[in-house]
C-alpha cells in the first residue's frame, strides 16, 4: 500500500476555489503514483467545488493521521501545523506569500520568480522549499504548445469560481464600453453570488456566453486570444497555453503573482474599473503577440510531476 496522504484545504464564496483545484491537481498525480489520497475540508467546500464531490477521494477528518498532511489554507498557521505533527509523520504547506511563518517539512510556493531563500526566515532550517514555476501545479490538459496570438477576436473572462466582488460584471461593462467586436466566454461557479446578474447582463450583450462550472477550461483558453483574469491559479494555466491577460488583483494575496506577470510582460495589470478596462482593451491589440510570447515562457508544464516526486522522495527518505 502506498503512503497515506491527506489534503487540508477549503473553498467558500470568500476564499474561492483555487486552493481546492490546485490540491486536486496534485492529488491526481500522487494517486497515479500509488498514494492513498483523502481530503479534509469544510461542508461548504463540496457545494462550492463539485469536481471534488465527484472525485474518487474520500472526505475525512484532519485528525485521522497518516504519512503526510498537505495544508493549503491561509487561515491555518504554525500552531495548527505543530499539532498536526503529533498525528502525521510529515507536514507540507502550500503558500505563495513569504511573510507567514510555518512549521513544516516541505513548502511549495509556485510563484514565478520565487526563490527558496525568500522563505528562510519563516520556516525551520530543515524545511525543503520548492519554489518557482518549476513546481507549478497544472493539470495535464494545460500542458500544450499553442501559437502566439496575433489578433483580438475572442476574450475569456475567468475571475474566480465565486467572484464575490462581481469583478466579472465590471469586466463585461469594460468590454461593452471598449466598442470592440469580440466574442466573450465567461466562466463562473454555480455558487457564485452574482451568477444570476451575470446571466442577465450576458443576455443584453452580443456574442457573450456564460459557462457554469466548466470542465473545458483548457479548451476555452486555447481558443481565446486574450483573458481578463485574476492572479490566482488560473494565471499559470493561461501562461502555459500562451494566453495573454489583462490581470486584475482581486485579493491581497495575489499581489506578488500580478507583479511577477506584469514584470515578465506576460500580462497587463489593470484596475478593477470598467473605464480603465475599456481603455486597456482598446490599446492591447498592438502588444498581443509580444504578450503571448512572453506568457508561454513562464513555465514548462511539468511542475506537477516534479512536485509529486519531491513529496514521494521525502516520504521514502523519512518514513
Amino acid at each position: 500500500m502506498g503512503p497515506q496522504i491527506i489534503f487540508r484545504a477549503d473553498a467558500s464564496v470568500a476564499i474561492g476555489t483555487g486552493h481546492i483545484m490546485r490540491c486536486l491537481t496534485l492529488a491526481d498525480a500522487l494517486s497515479a503514483a500509488g498514494a492513498q489520497v483523502e481530503f479534509a475540508c469544510s461542508a461548504e467546500t463540496l457545494a462550492i467545488v463539485p469536481r471534488l464531490d465527484a472525485s474518487p477521494y474520500a472526505i475525512v477528518s484532519d485528525d485521522k493521521g497518516g504519512d503526510l498532511l498537505i495544508i493549503d489554507h491561509y487561515g491555518l498557521g504554525p500552531e495548527y501545523e505543530r499539532k498536526a505533527r503529533t498525528r502525521y509523520h510529515r507536514v507540507m504547506v502550500i503558500d505563495d506569500l513569504p511573510e507567514r511563518p510555518h512549521e513544516c517539512d516541505l513548502l511549495l510556493d509556485q510563484t514565478f520568480g520565487r526563490i527558496a531563500e525568500q522563505w528562510k526566515p519563516f520556516v525551520p532550517s530543515t524545511t525543503r522549499v520548492l519554489a518557482g514555476t518549476d513546481y507549478l501545479l497544472l493539470r495535464p490538459e494545460f500542458v500544450q504548445t499553442c501559437p502566439p496570438r496575433k489578433t483580438l477576436k475572442s476574450i475569456l473572462i475567468t475571475l474566480g469560481g465565486t467572484d464575490p466582488n462581481n469583478a466579472t460584471g465590471i469586466a463585461l461593462d469594460g468590454i461593452k464600453r471598449s466598442g470592440l467586436d469580440v466574442a466573450v466566454n465567461v466562466v463562473m461557479g454555480v455558487q457564485a453570488p452574482h451568477l444570476n446578474a451575470i446571466l442577465t447582463k450576458a443576455e443584453t450583450m452580443d456574442k457573450v456566453r456564460v459557462h457554469i462550472d466548466a470542465n473545458c477550461m483548457a479548451d476555452l483558453m486555447i481558443h481565446s486570444d486574450l483573458a481578463i483574469g485574476a492572479g490566482g491559479t488560473t494565471a499559470w494555466e493561461r501562461c502555459c497555453l500562451g494566453l495573454p491577460s489583462i490581470v486584475l488583483q482581486i485579493a491581497a494575496n495575489q499581489r506578488d503573482v500580478v507583479q511577477a506577470l506584469t514584470q515578465a510582460e506576460a500580462a497587463v495589470e489593470c484596475a478593477l474599473d470598467a473605464n480603465e478596462i475599456a481603455a486597456t482593451l482598446r490599446s492591447i491589440p498592438k502588444s498581443l503577440f509580444h504578450l503571448s510570447q512572453c506568457a508561454s515562457r513562464i513555465c514548462t508544464g511539468d511542475g506537477t510531476n516534479r512536485t509529486a516526486q519531491a513529496i514521494l522522495t521525502l516520504l521514502r527518505v523519512h518514513p
